[in-house]
């Protein structure tokens, strides 16, 4: 991740894409694991969990990215040939650089 960019960002997969196979079944209850995790130490205080978790389901629900506008946190769904595989967020309550 860019550090201009975010002061943290997360990488979830659905579990089966730890052992190299694509979801077969993808909904908010999926269990995600935790494979990235980055952050400024500086910013870390800032980040709520409940928020963000917030904004990483319905951006899993919906199939596209998902903000809230208020803490300025971003998630994307993960994508590869067409597959979600699970979710990138931007977790901060920082707005965004220009």
């Amino acid at each position: 991740m860019v550090p201009e960019f975010a002061d943290a960002v997360t990488v979830d997969v659905f579990e089966p894409v730890l052992g190299g196979q694509e979801p077969s079944h993808v909904s908010t209850h999926s269990t995600l694991r935790r494979v990235a995790h980055r952050t400024d130490h500086a910013a870390a205080g800032d980040i709520a969990n409940d928020e963000l978790d917030t904004v990483r389901l319905r951006c899993l629900a919906e199939n596209a990215s998902a903000a809230h506008a208020a803490t300025h946190m971003l998630a994307l769904p993960l994508k590869a040939r067409g597959t979600t595989l699970g979710v990138v967020a931007r977790p901060t309550r920082r707005p965004l650089r220009a």
